[in-house]
């Protein structure tokens, strides 16, 4: 049985767009404990993403940086992290989980940027992120709301999108063709 060029291109081309724009989603965890939740997206330069959806007792004063204390404590065993203390508050360097790690310090500048970009998005299902305006210790969170780091030595790079788990067969029942029914005499 011979494929039709539309047949194949319905298989083939939501692969090529998802692998295009889309991170590459290594592991996800749920960490912490309470009646609120936030997320945290962390990027590596070779595209590696996990994500965390970190619980929390939401009394108005959690932090970025408190949601990062959370997951360090809870997984100490998967996600290592180095920082500097600062009176101005905290610089993340090194950012370990699983088998990806990345450090910097800033100081490649203006030949590269090594160092962990902090992004911020308002509480819903699809995050519009902006380079924090403060840093994490400093930044609020509330319940919904997202936060990412990225380490890419070309620059502060927002977070790619991660597929939705359910996208890619939705995608697939929509384009794949429709038997069509004969009509005898």
């Amino acid at each position: 049985m011979f494929l039709r060029l539309s047949h194949m291109c319905a298989v083939v081309l939501p692969f090529i767009f998802i692998s295009m724009s889309q991170a590459d989603l290594v592991n996800t965890y749920s960490v912490g404990s309470g009646d609120s939740v936030s997320y945290v997206q962390i990027e590596f330069d070779n595209d590696n993403t996990y994500l965390f959806d970190v619980a929390y007792e939401d009394d108005g004063d959690v932090s970025g940086w408190d949601l990062l204390q959370i997951m360090t404590s809870d997984l100490p065993n998967v996600l290592t992290m180095e920082y500097e203390t600062y009176s101005w508050g905290h610089w993340l360097q090194g950012l370990g989980i699983e088998n990806d790690y990345a450090f910097g310090t800033g100081a490649g500048f203006p030949d590269f940027d090594d160092y962990w970009a902090y992004w911020v998005a308002m509480p819903g299902t699809s995050p519009n992120w902006d380079f924090a305006p403060v840093g994490a210790d400093s930044w609020m969170v509330s319940d919904g709301s997202w936060d990412a780091w990225t380490f890419h030595p070309d620059g502060a790079t927002p977070p790619q999108a991660i597929p939705a788990p359910m996208g890619l067969p939705i995608v697939l029942l929509i384009w794949l063709p429709r038997r069509r029914r004969c009509r005898l005499g």
